[in-house]
């Protein structure tokens, strides 16, 4: 009967623990005049811990579905490292397509949000630039009031 109250802990204790925030970046950037300009992408700077974990990349868009009204919004993420100087090792640049789909259960009030890539891996920690642009035929795109970047760690569901 004593030990009733340890193993209830116990098990509090892992729950809340395997329940942490495992984001590792999270940001929005406002876009002026809610007008998102074809060759202005937007940038966040990005400090990753660990290149051994995987990681979720997801976009964020806070949209004024009154001025865009399209469906869809085709997007290009461009990851960037830096040189690493110590060791003479060069940048490395990816380049995502992602296309965030505008309905109503990627949806919370005005903010859109979709995951973009579930299983990420970065080469190396430290710095990494990442810009998201839209690659629409539009020069103006009316109507994008925010976009927003997160990194969270993956959680990998491996084979039984």
């Amino acid at each position: 009967m004593k030990r009733l109250p340890l193993l209830v802990f116990s098990f509090y204790l892992l729950v809340s623990c395997g329940s942490a925030d495992k984001t590792v970046f999270d940001q929005t950037v406002d876009i002026p005049n809610a007008t998102w300009m074809r060759f202005e992408p937007t940038t966040f700077s990005v400090d990753v811990p660990n290149a051994d974990d995987c990681y979720e990349l997801s976009v964020a868009l806070d949209i004024d579905t009154a001025r865009y009204r399209e469906t869809a919004l085709p997007l290009i993420v461009k990851i960037e490292s830096e040189a690493e100087k110590s060791t003479g090792t060069p940048g490395e640049t990816r380049t995502l397509f992602a296309t965030v789909m505008l309905r109503p259960e990627t949806q919370d009030g005005t903010l859109f949000r979709q995951r973009i890539r579930e299983y990420f891996y970065f080469n190396r920690a430290g710095t990494y630039n990442v810009t998201v642009g839209q690659r629409t035929s539009h020069y103006e795109l009316p109507g994008i009031r925010k976009v927003g970047f997160t990194i969270r760690k993956a959680q990998l569901e491996l084979p039984k």
